[in-house]
């Protein structure tokens, strides 16, 4: 369910740069290792599937602090994307029109699906810079409503956001364990096919 109406899709991206920008160049505010942090132990539930992955990408990574762990447990390259640059771990991009060729990753992380304007269109281009057999992980938040002023969609189910996969299978990933700092209360593991 869509929250939000845009005039056009520059209106959408104008309203979600407003939390980037806000963000963007504020990389070593207080308590960046504590949110680095988090993200790493969010990501250790699937550490063996992050340190046999050498290329990821996280998409819609604000400040890069997801990057960061990543790095931390090893990924030898990982580089985040968003409406916003915040050097040196995140590029501008967009979460619909990843700018990258085909099978680049071997990794796709977001935590950012209730922000997809298009849902369908930005799995589509997960799928289409995942390589076969590469995986991907979003950190959902599931909830009856929308929790903030740019979320685009609601989350009902992981099961919702699983049909939009058309080239990738459910990975039994280990039950998610919520993290203190976090919101998010699921998550999604996909392999490519």
């Amino acid at each position: 369910m869509i929250e939000h109406e845009y005039a056009d899709y520059n209106a959408y991206l104008t309203h979600q740069k407003q939390k980037t920008l806000k963000l963007a160049g504020q990389s070593k505010l207080k308590g960046y290792e504590i949110r680095v942090g988090v993200f790493r132990t969010l990501f250790e539930q699937h550490v063996n599937i992050i340190r046999s992955s050498e290329r990821g990408l996280c998409v819609c990574a604000r400040q890069g602090h997801e990057v960061v762990a990543l790095r931390e447990l090893g990924m030898r390259f990982v580089i985040g994307v968003d409406l916003v640059a915040c050097v040196p771990h995140v590029e501008e991009g967009d979460m619909h029109h990843l700018a990258y060729p085909d099978a680049s990753f071997d990794f796709v992380f977001s935590n950012a699906f209730d922000h997809s304007l298009y849902p369908e269109m930005f799995i589509a281009e997960v799928e289409r810079v995942l390589q076969p057999g590469g995986h991907c992980l979003l950190h959902l938040l599931v909830k009856p409503r929308a929790v903030d002023q740019y979320a685009e969609n609601v989350i009902r189910d992981v099961a919702d956001v699983a049909q939009f996969f058309k080239h990738s299978q459910r990975v039994k990933a280990p039950e998610f364990q919520k993290v203190k700092g976090q919101s998010l209360n699921a998550h999604l593991l996909m392999k490519r096919t």
